[in-house]
């Protein structure tokens, strides 16, 4: 319980107080003593004391800022307790007045989303946006975007496009580093395209910036010619770098910011200022510890720091800040996410026998995704394939293949690894087929500007320029829309 709730029950008049009335003078008695419970971490006894105050004449006879508070006590002890239902209901009653905190409305939230009471969770929303915008405008911004992958899950369609239009709309402005509407934008855009809505369409598009966003929309053909006249992907790049940069300045605590100008900087084929850029978080005595956000992003900073230094040919230091990235917690064990990764670069430099003692066995006790399987098994087969394993080959190929709804991209990759050109041009051909998958295989075949000579280049390389250069792939990627030439070096921007 957040001893902070303690000092707003007292200032609130729960102590102290003069009440005319025996029955408030009882009321009060009872929240003190449930007060003084909870903070012993005596929960149950808690909400023993304090559901019958919420009777609707014992309710009717607190000051309203007390009810609200006793409510969100109520509603933390019930969470304590596991019972979500009940603290939902507590949430909820104390949100019905006027002086409820930002704390309980977003508790409020996600207690909607927690019991799966998506079309509720949708009115809270709404209800945020009409006079609590700032308890909304705080909510963390990834939460909101897995509330719409669970809309769009759960055909939710009309709750869903009620949702996108409160993300999207002027008075929604998110105070978080590096938040961002925009992928909030691409996916009310499709709803509105799906049904004619041109005018609509083109509106969202021109607020878009985010330069990943805008190159996506450049290889649909559906979206493409809303995009101003001779769009440069290169100079959006650059103007969002600018932007991200004054981030930097107002979020000094904050490593999302590093993280997105080190990849605008990478993108943009300048490395060796995206190395700079990653290691100011550590100038003038500065620890990752000390970033605000250290615990969701120190891992993805040595991922960075890897993949930088992967870029300028620097082996060992991508190796070594890929280890560091390893050793940061996810989930509550080691990070498989950089574990993997270090596996990945180890192939890229042709370290085959290393990448395979990196990965974890099979069976391992760690929080391995369906996704981190798939790519433990392309991992492995690639470094197999180099060292002519042939049996581990076909028996991680079968998964690959047996799995292939998992991460369909693996797929492909799997193919190019084994040089089997024809079963990875039926893989991209039924890539394109997909909706899911067609943009990003669209931009994975488009040009980009040349790796620094210093990059290690994959061994899959020529393999996948002669599948790019198949007549059935080239007649694919035609009729899905077509690729395009960029500036840039990287179409994961």
């Amino acid at each position: 319980m957040k001893r902070w709730i303690v000092g707003a029950i007292v200032g609130a008049g729960l102590y102290g107080a003069s009440p005319a009335a025996a029955d408030q003078e009882k009321a009060h008695a009872r929240l003190g003593k449930a007060m003084e419970a909870s903070q012993r971490g005596d929960c149950p006894a808690a909400l023993r004391l304090l559901k019958p105050q919420f009777k609707p004449k014992a309710v009717s006879q607190l000051d309203p800022e007390v009810a609200t508070l006793a409510y969100q006590l109520a509603a933390y002890c019930a969470v304590r307790a596991g019972n979500l239902v009940d603290a939902r209901a507590f949430a909820v009653a104390g949100t019905a007045f006027e002086s409820a905190s930002d704390e309980l409305w977003q508790l409020r939230l996600s207690l909607d989303v927690d019991v799966k009471a998506l079309e509720d969770a949708v009115a809270t929303v709404v209800a945020m946006s009409e006079g609590r915008g700032r308890a909304l405008n705080t909510y963390e911004l990834r939460w909101l975007y897995r509330l719409d992958t669970q809309l769009r899950e759960a055909k939710a369609d009309a709750a869903r496009e009620r949702f996108l239009r409160v993300m999207t709309a002027s008075g929604f402005d998110p105070e978080e580093p590096m938040a961002s509407k925009d992928g909030f934008r691409e996916r009310l855009m499709r709803i509105l395209h799906a049904r004619g809505d041109n005018a609509g369409v083109a509106a969202l598009v021109a607020e878009i910036e985010t330069t990943s966003v805008l190159i996506r929309l450049s290889v649909q053909p559906e979206f493409a010619a809303l995009l101003p006249a001779g769009f440069d992907p290169r100079a959006a790049a650059e103007g969002e770098l600018k932007r991200v940069r004054a981030s930097i300045l107002r979020y000094p605590r904050h490593l999302a910011p590093i993280l997105s100008a080190a990849r605008l900087l990478r993108g943009l084929g300048r490395p060796g200022e995206a190395l700079a850029v990653l290691e100011s978080a550590r100038g003038d005595g500065k620890q990752l510890a000390d970033f605000l956000d250290a615990a969701e992003r120190s891992s993805w900073w040595w991922d960075a720091l890897g993949g930088t230094h992967a870029t300028l040919g620097d082996v060992e230091a991508s190796l070594a800040a890929y280890r560091e990235g390893g050793r940061a917690a996810e989930d509550g064990g080691p990070n498989v996410s950089q574990i993997i990764n270090m596996a990945g670069v180890q192939n890229r430099f042709g370290r085959f026998a290393d990448a395979l003692k990196t990965l974890p066995a099979d069976g391992a006790n760690l929080p391995i995704s369906p996704f981190g399987a798939m790519q433990i098994r392309l991992v492995r087969v690639c470094a197999n394939v180099a060292l002519g394993n042939a049996a581990a080959v076909a028996a991680d190929r079968a998964l690959i293949e047996a799995n292939s709804k998992d991460d369909p991209e693996s797929l492909r990759d799997l193919y190019l690894c084994v040089g089997d050109i024809d079963a990875a041009a039926k893989a991209v051909i039924a890539e394109l087929d997909d909706p899911d998958q067609r943009v990003e295989t669209l931009l994975d075949f488009s040009d980009y500007d040349a790796s620094p000579e210093s990059a290690p280049v994959p061994r899959t390389r020529a393999t996948f320029l002669a599948l790019k250069q198949r007549a059935d792939v080239q007649a694919a990627l035609k009729q899905a829309g077509g690729t395009r030439r960029f500036a840039l070096q990287s179409s994961r921007l």
